[in-house]
């Protein structure tokens, strides 16, 4: 076998190995990636319940999913987010219990 030849494909076994181990790498960033977003959905789900069991909300309402979609979107979530988080729910949640029954807002401001 001539020199050229081995070269050839010493170079053409070197790029097949190397395109194997980039697939490879990125095939895990993709894995971790999906893992991420998996983890992220279902702590989405989790707040969801847990606020709507706190606030006594039976269907959950479209601006609870909206608060808490734009608390998934940060990088971090960190335990002083989500206090933020819950003051934000709290007083909307309030805010719109007052729209929908404000005389019953009034008589309970005033006693």
């Amino acid at each position: 076998m001539s020199n050229s030849l081995k070269t050839s494909l010493k170079d053409t076994l070197r790029r097949s190995h190397q395109t194997s181990l980039s697939s490879l790498s990125q095939n895990l960033i993709n894995k971790e990636k999906l893992i991420n977003i998996q983890k992220r959905e279902k702590l989405k789900g989790l707040l969801i319940t847990k606020f709507m069991k706190k606030y006594g909300i039976k269907n959950p309402e479209t601006v609870l999913e909206q608060e808490i979609s734009k608390f998934m979107l940060g990088e971090k979530l960190s335990d002083g987010d989500l206090k933020n988080l819950d003051e934000k729910l709290k007083k909307i949640i309030s805010d719109s219990r007052q729209e929908e029954n404000p005389k019953q807002a009034l008589n309970c401001k005033s006693r």
